[in-house]
């Protein structure tokens, strides 16, 4: 955790340095380097702390960090095929990514919440794993928003292969 943190902040102080964030893809990869600063820093917490509210706290942030990696990939994704497509960078579809991503990020995290799902998870905190109810919270705010996003990419990426070849 403390690697994936310090390299994120070198990425995006190379980026940053390098004046790298003028494009919309610069951009996309700093937004992506935030919520994988946010999974270090609450993993390295983790580590320290294991009283319950907190434990239900790094829960919420640790799935909100995740999934906002997952989406902001998967936007990245996007704007690379409409790129390849259209010749020209879709900068007015940049807010929309944004938003679209916080958005589902912030109630795919809070209903867990909301539910009282949060909490020791094994070995982690996480969505507990202890009744049902809560094996459908893992599903249903976690692992089919990351299957989804990964198959889509698959698509799109198989889509954009056939372009970068040429």
């Amino acid at each position: 955790a403390i690697l994936s943190a310090v390299g994120s902040v070198i990425v995006g102080f190379i980026i940053l340095i390098n004046r790298r964030y003028r494009l919309t893809v610069d951009r996309m990869m700093l937004y992506l380097l935030l919520p994988s600063l946010l999974v270090s820093c609450v993993t390295l917490y983790s580590r320290i702390c294991y009283e319950e509210l907190a434990c239900k706290i790094v829960g919420m942030f640790m799935n909100l960090g995740i999934l906002g990696q997952r989406l902001t990939m998967l936007c990245l994704v996007i704007n690379l095929l409409i790129f390849e497509k259209f010749n020209k960078s879709p900068k007015h579809l940049e807010l929309g990514y944004i938003s679209i991503t916080i958005t589902a990020c912030v109630v795919l995290s809070s209903l867990p919440w909301i539910t009282n799902s949060y909490g020791p998870a094994g070995v982690w905190c996480w969505i507990k794993g202890e009744t049902p109810a809560d094996n459908e919270m893992r599903f249903g705010c976690f692992y089919f928003w990351m299957l989804a996003a990964i198959v889509i990419e698959i698509i799109l990426f198989s889509m954009l292969l056939p372009r970068t070849l040429r």
